[in-house]
């Protein structure tokens, strides 16, 4: 079963079936669309992309998974999002990809799982360029292209 440690150092279970499916469908939207976590592999990506780019909407798809163990733990929404900083947003969503892979037959869970990787594969493309990028800027050329932004000057 899936799980993560939040910022807190709280232990959540992350755990995908028909009914959770089901509620986030009933909560979350994007672009007035209900998600469909049954979408995530699909072609077009848009789930996916969405999840790796918008740590807000993880939070929310995470809450609604998580949501029934707060009690026990005298944890809102609120309490739970704050929990969710640093490296426990990475945990949290390796095991959202590890439960929805679970859920998935096998056929899927190898698309979804090669999906996965490549957009990985891509982020730590984007991400080793940025700092190639930063890296190579100089501090005077930086100060002087604020300076040239700044309003009065």
């Amino acid at each position: 079963m899936a799980s993560f440690k939040d910022g807190k150092n709280r232990d959540w279970i992350v755990s995908v079936d028909v009914a959770t499916i089901k509620a986030v469908r009933a909560r979350l939207s994007i672009d007035n669309q209900p998600v469909d976590l049954t979408q995530i592999a699909n072609k077009d990506g848009v789930l996916l992309d969405r999840l790796a780019k918008d740590v807000c909407f993880l939070v929310d798809l995470l809450w609604v998974l998580c949501e029934e163990q707060a009690p026990g733990k005298n944890v809102d929404e609120i309490e739970f999002a704050r929990g969710l900083v640093g490296d426990g947003i990475d945990s949290a969503s390796g095991a959202l990809l590890e439960a929805m892979i679970d859920f998935f037959p096998r056929e899927r869970r190898e698309l979804l799982g090669a999906m996965w990787a490549k957009s990985q594969e891509v982020e730590t493309l984007i991400m080793d360029q940025a700092k190639q990028d930063v890296a190579e800027m100089a501090p005077t050329e930086i100060a002087k292209r604020i300076m040239e932004q700044s309003p009065g000057s």
